[in-house]
């Protein structure tokens, strides 16, 4: 089996006070996977346009000189935050959006972390437009920090699956997490159909991991009846869930890249951190060599619940 590699991890600060957060997650994975991070920092002066340029000059001159006092900032919290973990920062001048995009493009990165500002029930609902922006057209996994990272890291991961590609790609992505961080790794199907037979929806879901090569020692297979993102938020408060993963197949509308309504509103309604995986990113986080994970004829079997 390909091994799994997570290499460049990007962070996006914007000083605010999930930034903490932020960098606390980012070390979780960049210890993990040995990973450098790179933190990215915009500064936007956004000025009314009835300014003139004499009256713009100046204060353009004094974000010029303030960039360099930002960048020491951040250092600093870094330092303390990301501990030992190789880390570099960049602080660009431009709108939010477009420098991390810019950035982005420039280091490709493994892994994406960005704050989804909430942090009461109602704001995290709300998530600012560069959030959504950034998580529905990622071409790599993107993780919008809800909440605090557990003190002992993340002990448990939740995978919502519905046998489609996109849920494939996210059900191996989240297997190899879950065995690099000897975590539990739930898999919830959730079933819609009022006349569906849930028996039978569980013995496929327990043999559709296996087949799909899912390899983690410590799987359990979840079968629920009901909407798919209230049975979601029901077992990670079930099981104390310290992440959820899900799947994401980009769509284009127009000009606009959308995902699938399922994942948005997992991650619009999430009280927990969300991973947002894009339908291949299995593929890319793997570099062809071999590793020691275990087969699925050698895992042992937890049963299904």
């Amino acid at each position: 089996m390909a091994e799994f590699t997570m290499n460049r991890i990007l962070a996006a600060l914007d000083l605010g006070p999930q930034s903490k957060e932020i960098l606390n997650w980012a070390r979780w994975f960049a210890k993990l996977f040995n990973a450098k991070v790179e933190i990215v920092h915009a500064l936007w002066l956004d000025l009314p346009r009835y300014f003139t340029e004499a009256e713009t000059k100046p204060l353009v001159a004094e974000m010029k000189r303030e960039r360099g006092a930002i960048g020491r900032r951040i250092k600093q919290l870094a330092v303390r935050a990301l501990g030992d973990v190789s880390f570099s920062v960049i602080v660009r001048e431009g709108q939010a959006l477009d420098v991390i995009r810019a950035v982005a493009q420039e280091s490709q990165p493994d892994l994406m972390v960005i704050g989804s500002h909430g942090h009461s029930r109602l704001q995290r609902m709300l998530l600012g437009s560069v959030t959504e922006n950034l998580f529905r057209e990622a071409p790599c996994p993107t993780l919008v920090v809800k909440s605090e990272l557990p003190a002992d890291g993340v002990s448990s991961i939740l995978c919502p699956v519905n046998f489609s590609e996109a849920a494939l790609d996210c059900a191996r992505y989240a297997g190899a997490i879950a065995n690099r961080a000897a975590t539990d790794l739930f898999m919830l199907q959730a079933v819609e159909q009022a006349d569906a037979d849930v028996n039978s929806a569980q013995d496929q879901l327990c043999q559709w991991h296996r087949d799909a090569g899912v390899v983690h020692a410590r799987v359990a297979e979840i079968v629920r009846r009901g909407d798919p993102v209230k049975e979601t938020l029901t077992e990670v408060q079930r099981h104390g869930i310290g992440l959820i993963a899900v799947g994401a197949q980009h769509h284009r509308v127009m000009d606009f890249l959308t995902i699938g309504r399922t994942t948005e509103r997992i991650v619009r309604i999430s009280p927990i951190s969300v991973l947002v995986i894009p339908a291949g990113a299995d593929q890319r986080a793997k570099n062809g060599s071999q590793d020691q994970a275990l087969t699925t004829s050698q895992l042992p079997r937890r049963r299904c619940i």
